[in-house]
């Protein structure tokens, strides 16, 4: 089971590899491609020596293995059936909290949706990885580098949490504004690689070039991000 945001950039890449090795796919996510990965990363006796190498068992090898061939920016979380114990969280761009309660452990994107149950939070930074057990939770990078990590008290409460500390919601969401952008760019526009991802259209650079109109609808505030869509189309 795989839960991701952000964008793989080579996936493709590492798709038509899969396929050729046999695997079959029943969506166009990049997303898939990791589980994919991931299972033919396990048959492969490289993981193995890999684990060795990391103190690492072999879902926890066989997934770095997988985090070396990936490109791009991207928050990860997978869990295997043949190790249901097991969860491991990967950041390398979007947030990954990891939340220390007692005898329990949790995994997010948001402090929000954890205060209910611990104030006591991680921040993982990028490149780094935590793998959450029974026995507590493991960080480290990528490269299989133990890390120690302290965790940091949250004083807000989730009604606090819920306005982010600010005196209502409509000042959080005019501060919000940059982080929302971000957030929905994330998965389309890679700045290392000055590309747009919109590969689920089927539109080739040649089709683009034909194009001589594009319409766009709106209303409210949607039609002064229109006019903004507008500019940017024309540019």
């Amino acid at each position: 089971m795989v839960v991701h945001n952000g964008i793989i950039e080579n996936y493709l890449e590492l798709k038509r590899s899969l396929v050729a090795q046999g695997h079959t796919f029943v969506t166009e996510t990049d997303t898939e491609v990791m589980a994919h990965l991931v299972e033919h990363e396990l048959a492969n006796p490289v993981a193995s020596l890999v684990g060795k190498e990391t103190g690492d068992d072999g879902f926890v090898a066989a997934w770095r293995r997988a985090l070396s061939q990936l490109r791009g920016l991207f928050a990860l979380v997978l869990i295997s059936a043949d190790a249901p114990d097991t969860i491991v969280a990967v950041r390398n761009g979007p947030p990954v909290i990891v939340g220390l309660g007692e005898d329990e452990y949790f995994v997010a994107s948001d402090v929000t949706v954890i205060l209910s149950h611990t104030r006591q939070v991680v921040f993982l930074d990028d490149r780094q990885m935590v793998v959450v057990t029974k026995a507590g939770a493991a960080f480290s990078t990528f490269d299989g580098v133990p890390v120690v990590r302290e965790a940091q008290t949250t004083n807000w409460d989730p009604a606090m949490a819920e306005k982010a500390g600010y005196a209502h919601f409509m000042l959080k969401e005019i501060h919000e504004q940059p982080w929302a952008v971000r957030e929905t760019v994330l998965g389309r526009a890679s700045v290392e690689s000055n590309r747009v991802f919109l590969d689920e259209i089927h539109i080739d650079a040649d089709a683009l070039r034909t194009i001589d109109r594009v319409v766009v609808l709106a209303c409210g505030t949607s039609w002064h991000a229109a006019l903004v869509g507008k500019f940017l189309i024309e540019d």
